[in-house]
């Protein structure tokens, strides 16, 4: 097993790497996106998402996204 300072430090650098990848997202949002909550929002009004990647239409269907 790592010494604590190498478990902290491999944490560290996980987290700022895959902080920089959600902050780069922003520059692939465009209008596609927008159409695609539009056509969600119209079909469904509620969806929730949980943590396995499901998506629960009124609780009447679920769908795996991930």
């Amino acid at each position: 097993m790592k010494d604590a300072n190498a478990i902290l430090s491999t944490a560290k650098e996980t987290i700022l790497l895959e902080s920089n990848a959600i902050a780069n997202l922003v520059n692939l949002l465009n209008t596609s996106f927008i159409d695609t909550v539009k056509i969600i929002y119209n079909l469904i009004k509620k969806v929730i998402t949980n943590y396995s990647g499901y998506l629960y239409f009124n609780n009447l269907i679920n769908l795996k996204i991930f």
